[in-house]
């Protein structure tokens, strides 16, 4: 996309993996580390113990070249070491 990488001096040690979820097979993998629906060696691993956080509320705007998504998430699951973060999304099948 010949787009200039931005420094802006973050502490990468700090980062957080935010993974959104929407399938029911996606988030049993997601809670387990994977970033899949399939069992892959990649992911964050760190830990498989997560806390609710139901007061949690994102919305963002997805645009391509020829469509335009506008994704809200009402909920998430932390992991207990703060570095992945699981948004569930709004009017998916898991909250049916």
């Amino acid at each position: 996309m010949k787009e200039e990488p931005i420094y802006n001096k973050s502490d990468i040690t700090k980062e957080i993996d935010v993974g959104s979820c929407d399938r029911w097979k996606l988030l049993y993998n997601m809670l387990k580390g994977s970033y899949t629906e399939s069992n892959t060696k990649y992911g964050n691993f760190e830990s498989d113990k997560y806390e609710f956080v139901p007061d949690l509320y994102i919305k963002y705007k997805l645009s391509t070249d020829k469509e335009c998504f506008i994704i809200e998430h009402k909920c998430a699951f932390i992991n207990i070491t703060k570095t992945r973060l699981i948004p569930i999304q709004e009017n998916s099948l898991l909250t049916r």
